[in-house]
């Protein structure tokens, strides 16, 4: 069974690589059609694993409270940072599977946060 172009868009996307000009991209391209049916099941269950991530960081930066009142500013739950660090080893993880790096700065969360003065 082979990746489906769904499951490909996923990875393209998580490893921060555009869905455009796949041929420019051709080891990526290639290592995803290369990949062994156990490599496959990997892929799609770190797929899974990042899908799951994603949720859980947008229901958990929602709920970020704010932790000053006077001069307020917002800061992120600890639970922001692991998920974040999480993801990375998750993406690393899938590149690694795929031989391949992760561009853009794909291996994390943006944090999203504002300092005064910043």
């Amino acid at each position: 069974m082979a990746l489906s172009d769904a499951q490909k868009a996923q990875i393209r996307r998580h490893l921060g690589y555009p869905d455009v000009n796949r041929e420019a991209h051709h080891d990526l391209e290639g290592a995803m059609d290369a990949l062994s049916p156990e490599g496959e099941d990997i892929a799609i269950e770190i797929l899974g694993q990042l899908d799951t991530l994603q949720t859980t960081h947008s229901t958990t930066w929602s709920r970020a409270g704010v932790e000053r009142v006077e001069d307020v500013w917002f800061s992120p739950s600890d639970t922001v940072g692991m998920l974040g660090s999480e993801r990375s080893r998750l993406v690393n993880d899938l590149a690694n599977l795929l031989g391949v790096k992760p561009i853009n700065g794909a291996a994390g969360f943006n944090s999203g946060v504002a300092r005064r003065g910043a």
